[in-house]
């Protein structure tokens, strides 16, 4: 019950590193971020190896809900009041092409991954939410992004029973398979000539002025560059993100079928602290519970645990009554790299020329990791990315 729904598939996992290997580039993390730099960097000729210490998807990546959202984990008002409008309109738009990017992979590489772009759902339960969705949706119009308010009478009518006092509808949010579409980019990322080792855990990093040697159970990988594609563990793997990027667990589970469509699309609600969505089968899927014990949930232990299950399927079959009753075929958790300021780390780590960071997405990485791991390429290839994204430098973090 512990074996997210979206890994309970049969896989055949690659083969360790053996020996000793060479490359140009050493990725440390086979998640969104890991292969979507090592694809990007395959198709540019270089000699890529991914290391990854369970097997590919392993991680957050393949325990989140698989929602493809615009912003940050708060809406677009509150967003303005902590990053202020020109950056929060900035994180928008760098999210709105990191969708559009995995849309254009999908198709070009042909991933069967579930995707759809029906959009999203935000929906309130106190006037304080209502407000902050009603000034969101306001900003986010102004700012050009498409956004529709709906008051009690519409968000009744799409969800009733709920008790839900208002909703934003964001036209151009999306979902996915995210362990098919992380696999099949993989498999891409090999024809290309990129090498992945699997069950391949770092032992040991030493990082020199122009090169690094990985040790790993198996043999050591020796590169020219580093990325620490590595989320949550970047912490605890260089010592510059200790503090910036901490462990938060999430927790959901899936059920039986559901006979009735309840959720057209992607849902979130209480300010994002509660999460669902609903497959083509019918299933549920249900995530958030951590407000029923925040003080439990910063931790890379990814055990789910009864309190925050049991949270979770409170609120969901108060708000969708139409679930009561649906059983529970999986229970999971996986662990999310929050970072200090609500933002990724993206970019070159300070100290060093030849070892980059993306990580720290803050419960957003399908938002944001996949144009990351392309922001990564480019700054690893040629010095400088497409990408606007110096508002996720590393830099912000050093001291004076």
């Amino acid at each position: 019950m512990t074996t997210s729904f979206w890994l309970d598939e049969p896989y055949t996992a690659r083969a360790p590193l053996a020996g000793d290997a060479t490359a140009d580039v050493a990725v440390l993390g086979a998640g969104l971020t890991g292969v979507s730099a090592a694809y990007h960097l395959a198709a540019r000729g270089c000699k890529v190896a991914l290391v990854e210490r369970d097997v590919v998807a392993s991680g957050a990546s393949g325990r989140n809900a698989g929602f493809l959202l615009r912003g940050v984990a708060n809406t677009y008002s509150v967003a303005i009041k902590s990053h202020g409008r020109e950056r929060s309109k900035l994180l928008w738009s760098i999210s709105r092409d990191n969708h559009a990017l995995i849309a254009r992979l999908v198709e070009a590489e042909k991933l069967d991954c579930l995707y759809a772009a029906r959009g999203s759902y935000t929906l309130a339960l106190s006037e304080q939410e209502a407000k902050a969705l009603d000034r969101s949706a306001r900003a986010l119009h102004e700012d050009g992004f498409p956004a529709e308010y709906l008051d009690d009478t519409a968000v009744e009518r799409l969800f009733p029973g709920g008790g839900f006092l208002a909703g934003l509808f964001n036209p151009g949010d999306g979902e996915i398979h995210p362990v098919r579409f992380v696999r099949g980019l993989a498999r891409a990322a090999e024809r290309d000539g990129a090498r992945i080792f699997e069950k391949t855990p770092v032992t040991k990093l030493d990082l020199g002025a122009t090169s690094a040697v990985l040790e790993t159970p198996g043999g050591r990988l020796s590169c020219s560059m580093v990325l620490l594609a590595s989320n949550a563990w970047t912490g605890l793997i260089h010592p510059y993100f200790d503090g910036a990027i901490v462990g938060m667990r999430g927790q959901m589970f899936a059920t039986a079928p559901c006979p009735e469509r309840i959720l057209p699309a992607p849902v979130y609600a209480d300010f994002g602290f509660e999460y669902f969505r609903q497959l083509p089968d019918g299933r549920i899927l249900a995530g958030g519970g951590r407000r029923a014990s925040l003080d439990t949930e910063l931790t890379t232990n990814d055990r789910p645990t009864d309190k925050v299950q049991g949270a979770i399927e409170s609120f969901l079959h108060s708000s969708f009554p139409a679930t009561r009753g649906l059983a529970v075929t999986h229970r999971w958790a996986g662990i999310m790299g929050f970072s200090c300021d609500e933002l990724p780390n993206v970019g070159p780590v300070p100290g060093s020329v030849n070892v980059y960071a993306a990580a720290g997405y803050h419960g957003h990485g399908l938002g944001y990791a996949i144009i990351a791991g392309k922001a990564i390429s480019e700054m690893m290839l040629d010095g400088k990315t497409s990408v606007p994204c110096e508002i996720f430098s590393p830099r912000r973090h050093q001291q004076g």
